[in-house]
């Protein structure tokens, strides 16, 4: 028993040292999270499935892991990490942890293409951080709901949400952030095109902002914008634009293309061709802007009457077009496919759930009718027992009063004894059998067990059963024929075996003052022969 006690001791001790090295892993990752998260996502994978005790051990795990990823810009398309921290938050945990974890979900399902559900889910995070005062989180919520607009042609409520998440920014004292959501917000102000003026003023601030913070990628950003904007109405600014953007970062793919774009807008179609053709190579491995290229190509190639080439170019850019088209399509339908299989799965587990609910209602019902039943059979064993004591206590009283008024009769003794032996002929044996019956069934086998462990004389017996029945000494004389002497010097007997038996019983009579009580009967007696009003005589108590 000690080695067990010892055993389970160690065991506990080992569950806690081990459970406590996660928690410890956990906070350091928790305290790297926004300065390094390459340092959080290691100390988060030293930790293995076993290490983590509990659902409040997983939960945590699970948004911690999701906001590193998040932070790291990996794009998760399944809700297998944060799912635990899901199903534990939605009923435990602070407003911030609620928050957290609605964020890091409907990141997740933003980047499932679930627009619906994810919108719905920002929403709720959004809740929850106006009750925690986090203006940063209010301000990437909003980022996220416009972005989600934004992607559903719905400009006027991007528009709305991006000036949100700017207000937010600003209130938090976060110009970096502040900056990024200026730029998407200028781009949601083109995207609409009468709004260009807007979207200038905004790339002009998220300019100043870049400049003051020296963010060279906010920057080009801004600059990027301002020469797609002024592209079409001031192609000369927009090259300017560019030769400013050459001089903070070197071009993109995309930079190159725009510029020869200017410059064939311009009417520079050969130094547009120039550009076009230094970036040749580099091309291949981008779709998008080698249909653009090839687009360019073909209009300066009609310019120049080369028609040949123009078509060459044009059947290029529509070929890749075409295979971009039935790529898209071929994910349209991968996406309606999972959402189809996702709705399903659903219905699923909603019917798998409505099948353990009625389970679980029918054997209830099952339960109840058994419990029903067993009450009604306990009540009618209960009422046969009760009206099996009621016949058997009017026998027994019937017979009890009846040798007492024989017992007190003043009638002659011929008399007494023909009503004696009527009694003794309509009962006789029978009596006895009954009277054990009915101790055994009222007093859990009373009878049985006490003749069965106390050697007791045919008289004794019968005397154990009239005590137990509740008869009087008088009646007691008049059904066994004893003198009053007789019968209590048999009840003393009787008194004295059970007393001293060591069978553990508990009797529906008293025996433990039975010598107060023969005194007392006895000074009654006594008492009763003195009378001279008594109409009986010793002699006629000793005929009876």
């Amino acid at each position: 028993m000690k080695n067990l006690a010892l055993l389970l001791w160690v065991a506990f001790v080992v569950c806690a040292c081990t459970d406590g090295a996660a928690i410890r892993r956990m906070n350091l990752a928790g305290s790297l999270l926004d300065d390094s998260p390459e340092a959080a996502l290691a100390s988060l994978d030293s930790i293995t499935e076993s290490d983590l005790r509990g659902t409040a051990s997983r939960a945590r795990y699970a948004l911690l892991r999701s906001r590193v990823l998040d932070k790291l810009h990996v794009d998760l398309e399944s809700d297998s990490i944060i799912k635990p921290a899901v199903d534990y938050y939605s009923r435990f945990g602070d407003c911030r942890r609620k928050m957290l974890t609605n964020y890091c979900y409907g990141r997740i399902e933003q980047n499932c293409g679930h627009a619906t559900s994810a919108l719905k889910i920002f929403m709720d995070a959004e809740t929850f951080a106006l009750r925690s005062g986090d203006n940063f989180y209010l301000g990437l919520i909003q980022s996220n709901i416009a972005a989600l607009y934004f992607m559903q042609n719905q400009i006027e409520k991007a528009i709305q949400h991006y000036i949100r998440a700017y207000r937010y920014y600003e209130e938090d004292g976060n110009d970096l952030y502040a900056a990024d959501v200026l730029i998407a917000t200028a781009s949601a102000y083109a995207n609409a095109h009468e709004y260009n003026d807007w979207a200038i003023f905004c790339y002009n601030i998220a300019l100043d902002f870049g400049e003051k913070l020296t963010d060279k990628e906010i920057q080009a950003n801004a600059l990027r914008g301002l020469a797609m904007i002024s592209y079409d109405n001031n192609p000369e600014q927009s090259i300017e634009y560019m030769d400013k953007l050459q001089m903070i970062t070197e071009y993109t793919l995309s930079d190159y293309i725009t510029k020869a774009a200017i410059y064939a807008n311009l009417g520079r179609k050969d130094e547009a061709k120039h550009i076009i053709d230094s970036v040749k190579p580099q091309l291949l491995t981008d779709d998008s802007q080698y249909i653009r290229a090839n687009r360019l190509l073909k209009e300066i190639y009609e310019d120049r009457g080369d028609y040949k080439q123009a078509l060459g170019c044009n059947d290029e850019y529509q070929r890749m077009n075409d295979s971009i088209l039935l790529w898209n399509l071929y994910n349209s339908v991968a996406e309606k496919e999972s959402e189809i299989k996702k709705v399903r799965a659903e219905e699923r587990h909603r019917r798998s759930v409505v099948r353990a609910w009625i389970s679980i209602a029918a054997m209830l019902l099952i339960m109840v009718a058994m419990l029903v039943v067993f009450l009604r059979f306990r009540d009618k064993r209960e009422k046969e027992k009760k009206l099996l004591k009621q016949a058997v206590h009017t026998k027994f009283f019937f017979r009890n009063r009846l040798a007492e008024t024989v017992y007190t009769s003043i009638t002659p003794a011929q008399e007494r004894q023909n009503v004696k032996e009527l009694i003794d002929a309509e009962f006789g044996t029978r009596l006895f059998v009954d009277m054990a019956e009915s101790v055994n069934v009222e007093y859990d086998g009373l009878y049985e067990r006490v003749s069965g462990a106390v050697a007791l004389s045919e008289r004794e017996k019968k005397m154990f059963l009239l005590l137990c029945c509740n008869f009087s000494v008088r009646s007691i004389c008049m059904i066994l024929g004893l003198t009053t002497d007789a019968a209590y010097k048999c009840k003393s007997r009787l008194v004295k075996k059970l007393t001293e038996s060591t069978t553990d019983t508990t009797f529906p009579f008293r025996i433990a003052d039975e010598k107060y009580r023969d005194s007392a009967v006895a000074r009654h007696e006594k008492s009763r022969k003195n009378d001279p009003e008594n109409g009986m005589s010793e002699d006629k108590i000793k005929t009876a």
